[in-house]
């Protein structure tokens, strides 16, 4: 069951981004589920058949893995080369040591330096590689990237949305058109299209200001998918957080939707593995899972950028749970998480004794978009600020 529709069921908006010419660079922004990956795989094939670019002067430049995996389980419905896909950081290393950079050959590679360093070698080059380059989640790259990107493709197409930009070295729309030479005017506009009206009022509480939660609402279109109120489940251990997790993961799998189960790190797979099998449940890691049909799968927040599921559960949403980032970084990955899922999100959190509700998690607690369920009704959580992670040792 794949994602990918046929040119006719994209709407105007979408189809007019597919069939712009490449005679200058492009920039499509939009929210989640705007189709933003869709696009891109569409104009590849426009560009091909409409503008009779080679494939083989053609690069799509993703920016993790798992989108890349998810891409390319689609590309071959438009008869195109799954191997044009590739992250962008890939193909840098590649190129990198290609030019005997020193910081490709190490076991750790450096690629902010890598970037840079080769961002100067093919601008003193002046050497086409590519005929046509295009780019999905446009926001998370640097200036080093579209410098790169500027010295080797005669047409650049971007996809971007600044809501999604997880890392603080990412860029804003304005800042890439100027990086490729465009008026920010130039910057199309698609709506959004695919999460549900209730999951759209979760997640936009989790942007930085009115105006941008009110510019996001209104390129949701309203009265379309499933109206079941998201939930926080407030548990009271990690176990118990575990096995509701399951169980709901359980539920929904038996209606046949597929399940992203989205972790802050690493370090939440196993024991979560470990707790679905005893109860007669597979649960796949991304790169594991096969086909795009029902299932569950856990990855990290940074892992699921770019990628689509009916349900998406965010378990462990604890201070400490981060490796890297403070409760900013939360908000922000918060956002992604829950942009994800098409019809329904569940999230939970821990309550432990002498331990305030999570900050990022206190504005729920008067929001109509979400349910609140409590492991122990009578337990009163106030706003606070958040706890220590000293607070939480030992629980990750």
């Amino acid at each position: 069951m794949g994602w990918l529709v046929p040119f006719v069921q994209l709407t105007e908006a979408q189809r007019r981004a597919v069939q712009l010419s490449p005679q200058r660079h492009r920039i499509f922004s939009g929210p989640p589920g705007s189709g933003k990956s869709m696009v891109l795989l569409h104009r590849a094939a426009s560009l091909r058949d409409r503008w009779r670019i080679s494939p083989r002067t053609m690069a799509i430049f993703v920016y993790t893995k798992a989108l890349r995996r998810y891409l390319r389980q689609e590309a071959p419905l438009l008869q195109l080369d799954p191997g044009i896909i590739n992250t962008l950081d890939s193909w840098c290393w590649h190129k990198a040591r290609e030019l005997r950079i020193r910081e490709a050959f190490r076991k750790n590679p450096d690629f902010p330096t890598i970037r840079e360093k080769l961002a100067q070698l093919l601008e003193e080059q002046r050497q086409w590689l590519f005929d046509a380059v295009l780019v999905d989640e446009g926001q998370d790259l640097d200036e080093p990237a579209y410098r790169i990107l500027r010295a080797v493709a005669r047409h650049i197409t971007v996809c971007t949305d600044a809501n999604q930009r997880i890392y603080e070295r990412g860029s804003s729309d304005e800042q890439i058109a100027r990086w490729l030479g465009l008026d920010p005017s130039r910057v199309a506009f698609l709506d959004a299209f695919r999460c549900s009206p209730l999951v759209s009022q979760l997640a936009a509480l989790y942007l930085a200001n009115a105006a941008q939660r009110d510019e996001f609402l209104r390129q949701v279109r309203q009265g379309q998918g499933d109206r079941e109120m998201p939930v926080l489940f407030v548990a009271s251990s990690q176990l118990q957080e575990r096995e509701r997790v399951i169980d709901v993961a359980k539920t929904r799998l038996a209606r046949g939707e597929r399940v992203g189960v989205l972790v802050p790190s690493k370090g939440f797979f196993r024991p979560l593995q470990q707790e679905a099998a005893r109860q007669g449940l597979g649960v796949a890691a991304w790169e594991e899972a096969e086909g795009d049909g029902p299932g569950v799968v856990v990855l990290t927040y940074h892992a699921a950028k770019g990628l689509v599921f009916d349900t998406v559960l965010l378990p462990g949403i604890w201070p400490g749970a981060l490796r890297h980032g403070d409760e900013t970084a939360w908000e922000r990955l918060l956002f992604v998480g829950i942009t994800r899922a098409r019809k329904w999100v569940f999230l939970s959190t821990l309550a432990l004794p002498g331990v305030q509700l999570f900050a990022p998690l206190v504005r729920l607690l008067k929001s109509p978009a979400v349910e609140i369920q409590r492991s122990e009704p009578e337990r009163q959580l106030a706003p606070s600020h958040s706890p220590s992670p000293d607070d939480l040792r030992g629980l990750v």
